[in-house]
C-alpha cells in the first residue's frame, strides 16, 4: 500500500481507503488531522500543501459549527 501521508498525527492509505488518527490528539488536532488524512484518500495526487490548506478551512467551518468529538 502506498502511504501519501504518515507522522505522529495520522496516516493516510489511499489504496485501501483508510486512514489512521492518533487517537491521543486534542479535539481540534484531531479533527483536523482525521479529515487532512481524508483528503489524502480522495485526492492522493494533490500536493501536501493544498491538503493541508483544506484540511485547515474545512476544520475552521465545522469547528465553527460546534462539532466536538464526545
Amino acid at each position: 500500500s502506498s502511504d501519501v501521508c504518515s507522522s505522529d498525527l495520522g496516516y493516510a492509505y489511499p489504496d485501501k481507503s483508510l486512514v489512521e488518527i492518533n487517537p491521543n490528539l486534542k479535539p481540534r488536532q484531531y479533527l483536523d488531522t482525521l479529515i487532512h488524512e481524508l483528503l489524502h484518500v480522495m485526492y492522493p495526487e494533490d500536493s501536501e500543501s493544498k491538503i493541508s490548506q483544506n484540511a485547515s478551512t474545512i476544520t475552521h467551518h465545522i469547528w465553527k459549527k460546534n462539532y466536538r468529538r464526545v
